[in-house]
This record gives C-alpha cells, sequence and structure tokens, in this order.
C-alpha cells in the first residue's frame, strides 16, 4: 500500500516537473520575445523631443523676443484621493487672483472668476472616463512650487514655451506674434515671426531613451539643442525706435490723428533703423487685441501719396533730359481742363512761367502735369518701374507684397498721378525710391534681417548689401537733392525747417479715396527727407493719417519730422553742417 502511495507521489512529482519545464519553455523560449518587450518598455521610454523657437534680437544683441517657460495645471481625477469638488474648492482657495489674472472675465459679468472657473473645473473632472484634464494655463515655476507644495494626489503640471517680450510691445508690428495654426502646431503670424517662420521655428524628433542609460540622457539632451530654431538679428535699433514711437505717439495726439507711421532708413546701406507704426499691441496678448492692428501698415496699407511723389515725377523728366531745374512751365497760369476735369492748385493760386524747381516748393500740381506732358506717358511709367513701385520691398515682413500700378495712362490719369493722386504705393515703397535719390540715384535693398545665427550662437551669416541698380543718374539725384532742399526752405514748410542744419526733403498732402472719388474732409499727411543732403546719416519718413487739426502736411507732418529729426541727429552723430 506504502509502495503504491510512493508510486503515485513519484509519478505526480514528475508531471509536475514536466508541467514546469513545458512552462519554462513556454516563457523563455515561445513567449522570450514579448517578455523583451516588456522588460524594455519599462526602462525604456519614447519621447518627443522640440527645439526652442529662434529668438529675435535687436541690432544692438538686445533680446527683443525670447521664450519662457510656463506650466499647465493638470487634473487626473482617477488618482484623486477624495471627490472632484472637495478638490476643485481647495485647488480655488490656493490659486486666488491668479484665476483673475490668467482668465478672462465671464460673459455678462454673471459670474466672479472662480466661481466660473470651479464650475467649469469639477463639469471636466467629473466627466465619465476623464484622466487628463487641463485646468489652468500661465503658471510660473512659483506659482507651480507653490502647488505642488499641496502633495495633491491626481494635480500635476505640464511644462510649455511662450513668447517672451522685454521691451513689452516695442516694434510689434515689425516683429509679429506666435500663434497656433489649424492643426494646433505654433506658428509665427504677421511681421518677422510670420516671414521667418521657418528660420525660427525649432523641429520636433521622437526617441526612445532609457531611463538606465546617463550618456543617452546626456546624448539626447544635445540633441534637443540640435533642433533649437535659428536665432535673428535685426537692423532695428533700440533707441532709435523707442524715438520713434514716442514721439509719434505725442504727433498723433498732438494733431488728432486717427494713427501714424515713421520710418528711419540708411539710404548707403538699406538698413532700416527705426519702424514704428501706431497704434500699437502688445504680442503676448494678440488674443485681445483688434486684428486690425496685427499689420505693419508700411508695407501692407495702400495709399495715395499726393505732393512727396512729384519728386519721383521730376526725376522722370530731368533724367530723361526732357526738362531741366530751370525749365518754364508754359501752361501753369490757370487750372487745368482735361477731359470733363477742372484741376488746381492746392491753393487755387497760379504762376505763369514757373520754374521746375520753384514749383517743387510751391507744390505746383499745375507744373506737374506740364511735367508729364512734356515726357509723356510711356517715359512716366517707365521711371515708375525704375523706382520700384508696386513692387514688394521686404521680404523680411509677411504681409509685404507686389501692389497693383496701371499699366497705362489716360489723360486725366496721367495729369493725378504727376502729383501723387489717382496712383497707390506703400510707405515703404516711396522710403526705397528717395533713398535711391540721397544715395546717388544707385538703389539699395531695404534690409530689415541684420544676421541669422545658430541658436545661443555669437556668431551669425550676415545679410549683404544689395545693390538694386542704377535708377537715375548722380547728376539728376544731386539735381533733384538741391530742389528738395530749396523746397524744404522755401516752400510751405519752411516755418519749421531747421535753423542749425539743412534738409532735402518734400510735404505731401493727399486727399482719402472713398468710393466714386475722394473725402475732402479726411487727408493723410506726410513729409520725407534726409540730411544732410550729400552723404545723408539717414533717411525719415513720418506720416500722419487723418489730422484733425489741420489737414496739411506743412502743419502735421513737417514740424512732427522736424521733432524727431533734432533727436535723431544726435543718437545717430549726424556730421555737422
Amino acid at each position: 500500500m506504502n509502495s503504491r502511495r510512493s508510486n503515485w507521489v513519484m509519478i505526480v512529482l514528475q508531471l509536475g516537473l514536466v508541467l514546469i519545464v513545458l512552462r519554462l519553455f513556454f516563457w523563455q523560449v515561445i513567449k522570450s520575445d514579448q517578455l523583451k518587450a516588456v522588460a524594455q518598455n519599462q526602462y525604456n521610454q519614447q519621447q518627443q523631443l522640440s527645439g526652442q523657437r529662434g529668438r529675435i534680437f535687436a541690432a544692438d544683441g538686445h533680446l527683443l523676443v525670447g521664450n519662457l517657460v510656463e506650466y499647465r495645471l493638470i487634473g487626473q481625477p482617477h488618482l484623486f484621493s477624495g471627490r472632484p469638488d472637495e478638490v476643485v474648492d481647495r485647488l480655488t482657495e490656493q490659486l486666488g487672483s491668479l484665476l483673475a489674472e490668467q482668465l478672462p472675465a465671464s460673459a455678462g459679468g454673471q459670474l466672479s472668476t472662480d466661481q466660473a472657473w470651479r464650475d467649469r473645473a469639477q463639469r471636466e473632472l467629473s466627466r465619465e472616463g476623464a484622466r487628463w484634464v487641463p485646468l489652468l494655463d500661465g503658471l510660473s515655476s512659483a506659482d507651480r512650487d507653490r502647488l505642488a507644495a499641496l502633495n495633491m494626489s491626481g494635480i500635476t503640471f505640464e511644462s510649455y514655451s511662450v513668447r517672451s517680450y522685454p521691451e513689452a510691445s516695442m516694434a510689434a508690428q515689425v516683429l509679429g506674434f506666435l500663434g497656433n495654426n489649424d492643426q494646433g502646431r505654433p506658428t509665427g503670424y504677421f511681421g518677422v515671426e510670420g516671414a521667418l517662420d521657418r528660420e525660427l521655428s525649432g523641429e520636433s524628433q521622437t526617441v526612445k531613451r532609457s531611463i538606465l542609460n546617463v550618456a543617452e540622457l546626456v546624448t539626447q539632451s544635445r540633441l534637443a539643442d540640435q533642433l533649437n530654431g535659428r536665432d535673428v538679428t535685426l537692423t532695428i535699433r533700440r533707441d532709435v525706435q523707442r524715438l520713434l514711437e514716442s514721439k509719434l505717439a505725442a504727433g498723433i495726439d498732438r494733431y488728432g490723428a486717427a494713427a501714424g507711421e515713421a520710418i528711419v532708413l540708411e539710404p548707403a546701406t538699406g538698413r532700416i533703423l527705426g519702424m514704428a507704426t501706431l497704434p500699437g499691441y502688445h504680442p503676448a496678448e494678440y488674443q485681445q487685441t483688434d486684428p486690425e492692428l496685427f499689420g505693419n501698415t508700411a508695407v501692407s496699407d495702400l495709399y495715395e501719396p499726393g505732393s512727396t511723389f512729384k519728386v519721383l515725377t521730376l526725376a522722370a523728366g530731368l533724367d530723361s533730359q526732357l526738362l531741366t531745374p530751370d525749365t518754364k512751365c508754359r501752361r501753369c497760369d490757370a487750372p487745368r481742363v482735361i477731359d470733363k476735369y477742372t484741376i488746381r492748385t492746392w491753393n487755387d493760386v497760379y504762376h505763369p512761367g514757373i520754374t521746375m524747381t520753384e514749383a517743387l516748393a510751391k507744390s505746383d500740381n499745375t507744373a506737374m502735369i506740364f511735367a508729364v506732358e512734356e515726357m509723356g506717358a510711356q517715359t512716366f511709367a517707365e521711371y515708375l518701374r525704375r523706382f520700384r513701385i508696386g513692387q514688394e520691398v521686404l521680404a523680411d515682413i509677411q504681409e509685404d507684397s507686389d501692389t497693383p500700378l496701371p499699366k497705362s495712362f489716360g489723360p486725366v490719369e496721367l495729369a493725378t498721378a504727376s502729383f501723387g493722386q489717382g496712383i497707390a504705393t506703400t510707405s515703404l515703397q516711396m522710403v526705397r525710391a528717395f533713398a535711391a535719390i540721397a544715395n546717388g540715384g544707385l538703389m539699395v535693398q531695404p534690409k530689415l534681417v541684420d544676421s541669422v545665427s545658430e541658436y545661443g550662437s555669437s556668431r551669425g551669416r550676415q545679410t549683404p548689401v544689395v545693390e538694386l541698380g542704377r535708377v537715375i543718374s548722380t547728376q539728376t539725384a544731386d539735381q533733384l537733392t538741391a530742389m528738395m532742399v530749396n523746397a524744404a526752405q522755401y516752400g510751405e514748410a519752411q516755418w519749421t525747417a531747421a535753423d542749425t542744419y539743412l534738409v532735402a526733403g518734400k510735404t505731401g498732402t493727399s486727399q482719402v479715396a472713398v468710393e466714386g472719388g475722394y473725402d475732402s474732409d479726411r487727408t493723410i499727411t506726410s513729409f520725407i527727407g534726409f540730411t544732410p543732403p550729400q552723404q545723408p546719416a539717414f533717411l525719415l519718413f513720418v506720416k500722419l493719417n487723418e489730422p484733425q487739426s489741420s489737414p496739411w502736411a506743412a502743419e502735421t507732418a513737417a514740424p512732427l519730422w522736424y521733432r524727431i529729426a533734432d533727436d535723431l541727429r544726435l543718437l545717430l552723430d549726424a556730421p555737422p553742417e
């Protein structure tokens, strides 16, 4: 009996041993690959590496746009130790005034900000199957540390990068802003952020890493640095930009204008030292900003330049040798009747036999009509193309593009275009054209980007000075410069001209075009000039939209120009006369 029992025990043990061997074979041979994968998953993690977006610097190396790490408060309801409403109540107590800072007021003001947030957070956390619920953005590292110290189970944080603006709203329309596209990817819009989005954008890459391999972690940290976008240094000088924005804001207020622009450029290099457009906005608050303010109006908005365009009309006549500065107008003794239209001078005063130099100073419309009639529409149009009127100026600002230029001019269109009405351009196109005159007839490509470098590198790829070709002869440029000096000294704005330095400049006043004609009560005033007249240190353009104190540039844009120029000469160390 005992022997039989022993046999059964041996059989059972042997069967058990066989089963163990089979089980080991199953796991170690048949399931070995799966077990290896499970083990690797415990120690290996898949991670999305994302590079930082490139930064934007001013010409002096000061940061204009950088990156800042913020934190998102996350709730994980399945890990809560209490009910969602208890967690939300405790968070609300700790967040306090932060809710009012980060969240907009509730619609109609019916709920306090904290109550509205509490209701939304509790609703989201109580959803069936909720496991990862974003609760609040915009937390600083100090906010995160304070909340983390509460040791609340199921509460965690997610870091993300946002753009920071050390100079606040300075040069907002030059810089643009960073938003999200339709797929939720961070994307630059407007200005430099939009135009150079590919240069600035960091790349993303998914990698696997072992939490036990320290060397691998270091390698991946270096890889993340290689994914960073490129840094961009602009030609914008902070001191010049600050001056333009301050003086322009004061001018808009003083003259009751709706908006304004001011641009400073070095004619010999094309470097844009400052570009102000007001009203402005804060790029960090673009979501609460009227979208009408996003665009840089100096490149995006068409306007009829008025009498500043007369300089280009005379440039065509002088360079084609069909006119001279002393050519006398033979049809300037009365208003001109062309087709069914009567065209008058701005003050309805006429000067028989006026010379072209005198006509520019007196801003005589009838003399400009005489000038284009002498040269013909074909010559006039050819010189507008040479001056690149209608062509894009900057590839470094997203909203810049070609603008329409008439393919042909009828008698009426030719007459009005001669004095800057019925023809549209942009402020920066006018700056580029006048800079060619200031540079002895040689046009240089305006530039806003000084260099591009790898993220964090002090050595960058310089943007070269690009010559676009000779527009007019040196002799014509010298003649026009002398005529503009005469216009500044003896024209309608002579009362505001500087006593201590010479300026080659011209005023421009144009009526605002509306459907079917012009609004006689609304004007755009401008003044464009450079100093010193020979080898100028800078060219300055000022424009005011719809000033209320006076409709004339001589009483609005011109005095503002001189107030800015007085300080610019000191900043840029302009040579004395």
